[in-house]
């Protein structure tokens, strides 16, 4: 009995239509090809050049009947204890942003002076050698002054060249970045944090056109990412604490925190601070965010009045709280 050939669908693809093989393996249809490459090296072909080790950060919170229940099964003193978890962190993040602060105004403080005397020290020694001469003198004291510039500049740039790249300008683009939801590789490592401050240092004491107040956004971010992580990757140090604040939800909530906390470090605003934070840098914000930002900020504040007013190099008594 001859057998009728059906007749295929009109959506049906045939290779003799596009003109192609019929035959072989190269007669697949686009689809077959496509499912054959795998997709990250779809992702590849097309985003050639591109970095790989950038990547988005899960912010949404889980949403599901099952996670809903499993917070309302939870004991009113476990809440109470993930509520006074935050605000500890908050309160140690002010204060170590506000120590922080200080140790770069009291360090440039140091380095300038040690500049001048050694300017001075150099500018009599040319001096004697030519003869009690004003010009070899001012030219000496000139010469080393030019020097130490030069070396602690040359410092910071080493140090962001062949150290932390990432430690580069003031850092407050970046923070804007990860808080929008983009994950920038070594943003928030302790390393960073070394070569930021000690290149802000270094920057400052050479006699740059530079300031703190951008690097201490970065600073006080990086400073909230350790703190309420509990954990370093750059020193190989995860401690047993804190774990339920281990996820980018919360670790994005304290690093807004601290970037508010390293505005009120460097201007000695806390309300700035917030205003900052809340409008400037932050993509996602909350009610209870809000307060816990603007205790932190207080802190750092505090903490850095405080510590300014126990040097006694500044001229303040103990306990006058009038930096600004």
């Amino acid at each position: 009995a001859n057998s009728r050939r059906e007749k295929p669908p009109p959506w049906h693809y045939s290779p003799q239509m596009c003109g192609g093989p019929t035959t072989g393996a190269s007669a697949q249809t686009p689809l077959d090809r496509a499912r054959s490459m795998s997709r990250p090296r779809r992702i590849r072909s097309r985003l050639k050049g591109a970095r790989h080790d950038i990547e988005s950060l899960d912010y949404d919170i889980d949403a599901s009947s099952v996670f809903e229940q499993e917070l309302q099964r939870q004991p009113d003193h476990v809440r109470r204890q993930i509520a006074v978890g935050r605000w500890a962190v908050c309160l140690a993040v002010g204060l170590c942003t506000g120590t922080t602060a200080f140790i770069l105004d009291h360090m440039g403080a140091l380095v300038l002076k040690a500049r001048w005397a050694l300017a001075t020290k150099a500018g009599r020694l040319a001096g004697d050698l030519a003869g009690d001469s004003r010009a070899a003198a001012f030219t000496g004291a000139m010469a080393a002054f030019m020097v130490s510039s030069v070396v602690l500049v040359a410092c910071a740039a080493l140090l962001v060249i062949y150290v932390e790249p990432v430690a580069g300008g003031s850092g407050i683009p970046e923070v804007k970045t990860y808080l929008s939801g983009c994950k920038v590789p070594r943003l928030l490592r302790s390393t960073t944090l070394v070569c930021k401050t000690v290149g802000v240092l270094c920057s400052v004491g050479g006699g740059l056109v530079v300031g703190k107040e951008g690097p201490m956004i970065h600073t006080g971010a990086i400073i909230a990412a350790g703190l309420s992580q509990g954990s370093s990757k750059s020193c190989n140090l995860r401690t047993m604490w804190l774990k339920r604040f281990r996820n980018d939800h919360d670790k994005r909530d304290f690093v807004s925190a601290g970037a508010a906390a390293g505005v009120a470090a460097a201007f000695g605003a806390p309300i700035g601070g917030v205003l900052f934070a809340m409008e400037e840098a932050s993509a996602f914000w909350s009610q209870q965010l809000t307060w816990r930002t603007f205790f932190c900020a207080m802190c750092s504040t505090f903490c850095l009045n405080l510590l300014l007013s126990a040097d006694s190099s500044t001229g303040t008594p103990f306990g006058r709280l009038n930096h600004s």
